[in-house]
């Protein structure tokens, strides 16, 4: 399996070295996570979550580089994004 070095919308950079190691940074956090608690464990999850499926898409080979890609991880990480506010309501 090629080396391989993915960046997507919000800090996202994925490496793939071998199909048992890749890496990924990000600043997920900073949309998902609310800055006004002590530790929001939800925030925190949704960030870890999504890090986690993009991290196993890349290491089954899914090509995730794409524009159509980026536009699909953008709404999601809004739709998450939006369903974390509402569960202050």
């Amino acid at each position: 399996m090629p080396h391989l070095s993915i960046r997507l919308p919000y800090g996202i950079v994925i490496k793939r070295d071998s199909r048992v190691c890749t890496h990924i940074t990000s600043e997920l956090r900073a949309e998902f996570v609310d800055p006004s608690k002590d530790f929001d464990s939800h925030g925190e999850l949704a960030a870890h979550a999504m890090e986690s499926l993009l991290v196993a898409l890349v290491t089954e080979g899914i090509d995730i580089g794409t524009p159509a890609a980026s536009a699909a991880l953008t709404a999601a990480a809004e739709a998450i994004a939006e369903y974390l506010v509402r569960l202050e309501d």
